[in-house]
């Protein structure tokens, strides 16, 4: 009669080994890939900085602010939103109130409308160059005479 013989011992779980090996090395890749692609893409998101008032005109004080936040919209691909401008969460930004002033009446206000905040921060280059506007509609400032 003839009997079956059985393999050596371990080839089977050499083999189960392997391909565990190829199977991980192949789904890093195919991960890898998948997230290159997403990064490369181009996205719009939205940002809230806190606002802070510098250069306030001698003599005044800010007696009420409308809003401490602004929501900055940004383009660009996802590789850039990376980087450590965006994942820090105490984001903020400057606002100089000499340079935005006018007057009203016998209260003194200023106030910006959402193109001159957006033309004001371009202008001033301090954010990223994917910056592309102001989301909020406007924020107002009132002084006490």
């Amino acid at each position: 009669m003839l009997e079956q013989v059985a393999p050596p011992s371990g080839t089977s779980e050499k083999k189960r080994g392997r391909f565990s090996v190829i199977f991980l090395i192949c789904l890093i890749i195919s991960t890898l890939l998948w997230l290159f692609v997403k990064l490369s893409r181009e996205y719009t998101v939205s940002y809230e900085y806190h606002v802070t008032c510098c250069d306030v005109p001698s003599g005044k004080t800010i007696d009420q602010l409308s809003d401490s936040t602004l929501v900055l919209s940004f383009k660009g691909k996802g590789f850039g939103f990376l980087a450590p401008q965006f994942l820090n969460k105490n984001r903020s930004v400057d606002i100089s109130i000499k340079q935005l002033y006018k007057t009203k009446g016998s209260v003194e206000t200023t106030q910006f409308t959402q193109n001159e905040l957006t033309d004001y921060l371009k202008e001033r280059g301090e954010l990223s160059s994917s910056f592309v506007s102001v989301v909020e509609p406007s924020i107002l400032f009132v002084y006490v005479k």
